[in-house]
Formats: structure tokens, sequence, C-alpha cells
């Protein structure tokens, strides 16, 4: 890893980290958003980590440094580390009050640091967390009429509090529509694993467990863009088995530190059965042809043989009585299917519009 250049001020209060790679057709109208905040310029700094692009990505880098060589600090990766190591980056060299990430296809509306840096310090709250228009064109950012919506406060007081908020899935799994206090982040170690897709699953998780505060705005200030040859919605793709190793990443690490010892253990398991299972088999029988059976039994296998009851679980018991989708989910998961059932049963769900991402 090279560093090309640092920001000196010593007055940031939001550190924007932004990882690279390939994107020089989208670049500069992210920057652009980025650059035209209504929060003063010598109050952000702006990481920009370079992932060892092969286009000209790193040449416009470059530009925008040497445009605001006092805000950019601009990162070299010498390999491809992906998004999660680089990301990790910019956590470790950030010097802001707060931390927000952009991904570097996407934009911003140019009130949305101010907004949110202004809710969270109004709230005292280590995250806050703003809503987001999906854009499936690469047209140049516009001034958007934002609708005010009502803010929602959650102050997690106990145990119950806390259970609650991680079992509904409260913060989306969204990274780049909110701000993080950066010694939130710290001092309870979060940070993202490397090396795979699906990074952003465990560190929401690893929020909701350490989470006391929390505000989600209704107004829409961040533009997600739906580009062309999204890895996660590609078919047939090899980096969807990093599911695998995402969830028992974030399995061997909440045993690590005790987690589901905790009074909220019985709702991060139903979480990490949810993600793994649900959202895995969603994924598997949408994006591939043919559906890659021994897979899905491999997961099965996994999920039963850490938690043998989890039909058991409380939460999972409540979604059974309420959830027809989960409920045929979970019933494929603790009883044998072969692949001719499971197609079928597949085949029926997207017929009913009930299988979708």
């Amino acid at each position: 890893m090279e560093t090309i250049s640092n920001s000196s001020s010593d007055n940031i209060i939001l550190s924007i980290i932004i990882p690279c790679y390939n994107t020089a057709q989208y670049i500069d109208r992210c920057l652009d958003s980025i650059f035209n905040q209504t929060l003063n310029k010598d109050s952000f700094q702006v990481l920009l980590i370079n992932d060892a692009s092969t286009d000209n990505t790193y040449d416009k880098l470059l530009e925008w440094e040497r445009k605001y060589p006092n805000q950019i600090f601009l990162f070299n990766n010498r390999t491809n580390i992906r998004q999660g190591a680089s990301r990790n980056i910019g956590i470790k060299f950030a010097t802001g009050k707060y931390i927000g990430f952009v991904d570097s296809d996407d934009w911003i509306e140019s009130i949305m640091y101010e907004t949110l840096i202004t809710a969270a310090e109004i709230s005292k709250c280590e995250v806050v967390n703003c809503c987001f228009y999906l854009n499936k064109d690469i047209s140049p950012a516009v001034n958007t009429e934002i609708e005010p919506g009502a803010d929602i406060f959650y102050y997690l007081l106990d145990d119950d509090n806390k259970s609650e908020f991680i079992v509904k899935n409260i913060i989306d799994p969204t990274v780049v529509t909110k701000i993080y206090k950066r010694d939130f982040l710290i001092d309870n170690s979060i940070f993202f694993p490397e090396g795979i897709i699906f990074e952003d699953h465990f560190f929401i998780e690893m929020i909701n467990v350490y989470l006391t505060s929390y505000v989600l705005m209704t107004d829409k200030l961040y533009h997600y863009c739906m580009t062309p040859h999204s890895i996660t919605r590609s078919g047939n793709s090899a980096a969807h088995y990093d599911i695998i190793i995402a969830s028992n990443y974030l399995w061997n690490e909440c045993i690590e530190r005790g987690l589901f010892q905790k009074p909220y253990g019985a709702s991060l398991e139903y979480r990490f059965i949810y993600y793994y299972w649900c959202i895995g088999l969603k994924m598997f029988t949408l994006f591939h042809d043919p559906i890659p059976y021994n897979t899905i039994l491999q997961i099965k296998a996994d999920i039963l043989s850490k938690i043998p009851d989890c039909i058991s679980n409380p939460y999972i018991v409540e979604r059974l009585n309420t959830d027809s989708l989960v409920k045929i989910l979970l019933k494929i998961l603790v009883i044998p299917t072969t692949k001719n059932e499971l197609k079928q049963i597949v085949d029926r769900l997207k017929q009913e519009r009930l299988f979708i991402l």
C-alpha cells in the first residue's frame, strides 16, 4: 500500500471513506457530490483507496488530489484487497469525530452529511441513518426534491430493547447511508471482514450488538446506483459462495466475543440463521442455474451442526407463525429435501412471486 497524500487539519469532524476499483466512469460524479456538500470543506477529509484499479481510476483520483490537497488522503493498493480491507484502511487512518462510507459509483445529496451530523450532535447518538434512492442509470447528479419525514430515535436501554432491535433488523445492511462515531467503532473493534463480499452484513451485525443509540432519518439523501455488472446479482457468480465464509466469520466472532451467552444471544442466533439460510437459499436458487444443491446441503449441515435445536429459537417460532415464506424456507432447512423436491418448491415460490431479492 502506498500513501500518496495527507490531510493536515486538526478540526476534522467527518472522515468520508471511498474504496475505488475500476470506477473511472462514475468517480467524477461521486466526488463532485462530496465536494458540493454544504459542510465547510475544512471540516471533512476524504480518504480515497484505489484498490489496484486496472482502468484510469487512479489517474482521476490523482487529479482530484491535486484539486483538493488539504482534504484528500489518497492511498494506492499495489494489489486488489477488495472493499472490506480497503474500508478498514480508511477506518485506521480516519481522524474525524464521525465516519461515513460512500461507494465510488454512487453519489449523495449536497445536504446529506450536514443533515446527519446535525442529527448526531443533537441526539448524541452513535449512528445516524438516512434513506436512499435506487438509481438504475449513470446520469449526472441532480438536485432532488427532498420530502422530509418524521425521524425515529432509538435508545437501547435494556436487553429486551436490544433483542427486539436485533431481531427486527431495524438497521438496514446498507453501510453507506450512515455516519458512525469513530470512537464507537474503534472502542468496540468493529471492522470489516477482508477478502470477501457480504462484508457489510458482519459490520452491521456488530453495530447492532454494541449500539446504545440510533437515529433513523426518513429523508432520502443517498443515491445508490445499480451498475450493470453487480457481483451479487450476477448469474452463477463464484463470489456468491462468500456468504458461507462471511456467515462463519460472524459465527466465530460471536463465539470469541461471548455474544451468544448474552441475554440477547437468541436474537443473534436468529439473525445468523435468517441471513445464512434464508438469504443464502434465495441467492443460490435465483441466480444459479442449475441450483447448486450440494452447496445448499452444506449450508444446512453447517447450521444444524452449530444450532441443532434451531427450530426452537423463540424468534424462529414467532416467524413460523407469522411469515408463510419463512415457514416454507425453514421447513426445507430441517426436513430432508431431494434436489427435485427443492426445485419444485422454488419454482412454485417464483411463480407466486414470493421468492425475490
